[in-house]
């Protein structure tokens, strides 16, 4: 059905239209996911523009501000790198190597490792989510790579009696000492801490782009032969621990089913079914395989009865549903009578669009895995998007893993680490 009876051009819709209306929702708020100390220092949700001007320091930065906690140099001169960031298949990991390459002025061979989302071991970067990964997350690590090299540079000064505007750096080599001297950054600092921070009053001066090596390069990602060829355990799922049993949850057929009755005779006879474990409504397996897993939970869908009162109704009546079911209305901003601008408008575009009900969901089953290690630690693997957001809330703990680690989902002894992708 046609809207209109004839085309108008960008700028006719501009210049006749009193008032354009869009609505839309945003899955939570990234300025509200980010540290309080942090937030409050993000004009526009972005972060604060250090004196003089330059690219805004970063909220994540600014709450965690040692360069120890971003990157490291071990003995032989090679630089790991420690971000907050997960990879969620997004290709981050390259990007960061092509920053911290650059800012640092490394060979790209000269990265060893990075080491994404573990509680305990990298910052604490909030959600890995809305598409700012290497906005933030890149950029604190661009301005600890910077520190951390006018640091070495400072060191080398000191050690020759130069100014360090006379040095420059190459491969992680420092030029310009007496006679032609040259240290390494191995030599200066592998194997040892930092021990400074990136000061907000005085930032690290970054380098100017037209002096990239890297960045803005098309670059493979380091990461595709260990995904194609699966010469090690990659993926959550690939993980095998000893004694490791495996656990399946049998889902209700529709939201907020109530379970009536669960015969579990037939499944408890599946050879490797350790337990079926009932709280409610929540039904789960433990097995010595998947397989076993598997084949409990088909078997308990079978026959079990639910009572279900809020059913999906069919995918043809899905649009009238969404608009008629409960729901509640949340205002972003109102900054004017949207009613009365209305009235005023010169004309008024009408248009309904509407796409297929979708699931927001895993392209293959979710996974954790709870580790009890002696002493009483737990190392939990999780598919989280935020792993410390993950290790302080119970509730998040107890849905991944079952009843298994909630207990200690806010003890310091719990580590968190993302599933690897």
């Amino acid at each position: 059905m046609a809207i209109l009876d004839k085309d108008i051009t960008r700028k006719e819709f501009l210049a006749g239209a009193g008032l354009l209306v869009v609505g839309f929702s945003l899955a939570g708020n990234l300025v509200g996911a980010m540290p309080a100390a942090a937030a409050s220092k993000i004009p526009g949700g972005t972060g604060s523009p250090p004196p003089g001007g330059g690219p805004p320091l970063p909220p994540d930065l600014m709450s965690t501000p040692t360069v120890d906690s971003w990157l490291t140099v071990d003995s032989n001169g090679n630089v790991n790198i420690l971000t907050g960031k997960v990879r969620l298949g997004q290709g981050i990991g390259i990007a960061f190597e092509q920053i911290v390459a650059d800012e640092l002025d490394i060979d790209l061979s000269q990265i060893a490792s990075i080491t994404f989302g573990t509680t305990g071991e990298t910052p604490p970067e909030g959600y890995t989510a809305g598409s700012t990964s290497v906005e933030i997350g890149g950029m604190s690590l661009r301005y600890a790579s910077a520190a951390a090299r006018e640091y070495l540079v400072g060191l080398a000064a000191a050690k020759w009696h130069v100014h360090p505007s006379t040095l420059t750096v190459s491969k992680g080599v420092i030029h310009g000492g007496p006679g032609g001297a040259t240290v390494s950054y191995a030599t200066l600092i592998g194997g040892k801490k930092f021990n400074i921070t990136v000061n907000p009053a005085k930032p690290p001066t970054l380098k100017s782009p037209a002096d990239y090596e890297y960045v803005g390069k098309p670059l493979p990602r380091l990461a595709i032969p260990s995904i194609m060829f699966a010469n090690e355990p990659y993926y959550l799922h690939n993980i095998r621990l000893p004694g490791m049993l495996h656990g399946r949850v049998l889902r209700p057929p529709s939201p907020w089913a109530q379970l009536l009755s669960l015969p579990t005779e037939n499944a408890s006879k599946i050879e490797g079914v350790v337990k079926i474990v009932k709280n409610g409504s929540f039904v789960g397996v433990i097995a010595e395989t998947e397989w076993a897993a598997i084949q409990a939970v088909a078997v308990l869908r079978a026959e079990s009865k639910w009572g279900q009162t809020n059913q999906f109704p069919p995918m043809a009546e899905i649009n009238t549903f969404l608009r008629t079911a409960l729901h509640s209305d949340v205002r972003e901003f109102d900054t004017f009578d949207v009613d009365q601008s209305m009235k005023k408008a010169a004309t008024v575009i009408k248009a309904d669009y509407s796409v297929p009900y979708l699931s927001h969901g895993t392209m293959g089953p979710s996974c954790s895995i709870a580790w009890l290690h002696k002493g009483g630690k737990w190392t939990i693997y999780d598919g989280t998007q935020g792993p410390n957001r993950f290790r302080e809330t119970p509730g998040e703990a107890r849905s991944r893993v079952l009843d298994l680690a909630s207990r200690h989902a806010g003890d310091p002894l719990v580590r968190v680490v993302p599933a690897p992708h």
